[in-house]
């Protein structure tokens, strides 16, 4: 059936709470008090357009940590569209997408700490001039947290 407008005859508040994302959420005693509305509408009328859905593209950048053979999250970049489109041309104007790039230093754990990979000292004043969607985050774990809580914010409905 794909994204569609529906009307719901007789909505009731969810008992349960919250069971999903939604920002709304009710529940409808029978199937019989759903309608497509582009089924429900009269001969000759145009047919509404699909609702446009939110989109996430991402981009990861992984390396192999040499002492554990294991790969590990260094960067991620990451586009939200919030008005594409399904039936039509989607708008590509930068209003309506939110940039973010996540980086973290390159730590090898357990070898010597002069190893270990540090930003230059005037990096932070560089990317808030130049590069303002750019983050700058302590660790592998930070990274996720921050990008797994953007996307929540931006609860995409394709990813």
């Amino acid at each position: 059936m794909g994204p569609c407008w529906i009307r719901i005859q007789d909505p009731q508040p969810n008992k349960r709470g919250r069971t999903s994302w939604c920002a709304l959420e009710v529940q409808s005693d029978s199937p019989k008090n759903l309608t497509r509305l582009d089924l429900a509408v009269k001969v000759g009328t145009p047919p509404r357009p699909a609702p446009p859905v939110v989109t996430v593209t991402l981009k990861l950048k992984t390396i192999v940590n040499p002492r554990t053979h294991k790969n590990e999250i260094v960067s991620v970049s990451a586009v939200c569209h919030k008005k594409v489109y399904l039936d039509s041309a989607s708008d590509q104007s930068p209003r309506y997408m939110t940039p973010l790039s996540l980086i973290r230093p390159i730590h090898l754990e357990g070898q010597d700490t002069s190893l270990r990979a540090v930003f230059p000292w005037d990096f932070d004043q560089e990317i808030q001039h130049k590069m303002p969607q750019l983050r700058r985050m302590p660790n592998e774990s930070a990274l996720l947290n921050f990008l797994t809580a953007y996307i929540g914010k931006w609860d995409p409905d394709v990813l």
